[in-house]
């Protein structure tokens, strides 16, 4: 039975192999860790040339070049879909193929796309068409640290 090991920055820097050291299982590596690789390969250092081998090795695509192809065995993370259309969220989804499982992530209300709102982007377009389907689960978080700041910085920043 396939496995999925989450992948922190410090496992790479030390190991920068370790990648392939789970042939079998499938490797995930949040967004977080492959910024943060990404400044540390700026440093003339073995942390930097590892951050470096590291991101020699990953694979990424620009969205319009998954038209036509089909993601088998993957574990797709969709982050900050309320910035995407829902037509670049159905494309990115509709890629998935046998064994693939596909996490869509965001907030409806803080989009910083200027052509989406909360009623038209990439999230709620995924939540309502899947209503209903057996292969689907949806997470509504009430309440977040996120929203918490987010309350403290309009009052700190409301008059001024």
């Amino acid at each position: 039975m396939k496995k999925t090991f989450v992948f922190d920055t410090n496992v790479l820097i030390d190991e920068s192999d370790s990648i392939y050291d789970f042939n079998d299982n499938n490797v995930v590596l949040p967004l977080t860790v492959i910024e943060e690789l990404g400044g540390l390969k700026k440093f003339s250092d073995e942390r930097g040339h590892n951050a470096y081998r590291v991101i020699r090795k990953l694979e990424m695509e620009a969205l319009t070049y998954l038209k036509g192809k089909s993601i088998l065995s993957q574990f797709i993370i969709i982050d900050e879909a309320q910035n995407l259309t829902p037509l670049e969220v159905k494309t990115i989804i509709s890629r998935a193929g046998k064994e693939t499982k596909v996490i869509v992530t965001g907030a409806p209300n803080l989009i910083d796309n200027p052509y989406l709102d909360p009623f038209s982007n990439g999230v709620t377009y995924r939540a309502e068409k899947f209503k209903g389907q057996k292969l689907f689960a949806h997470v509504t978080l009430d309440k977040s640290k996120e929203a918490s700041l987010r309350g403290w910085r309009r009052s700190c920043f409301k008059n001024g």
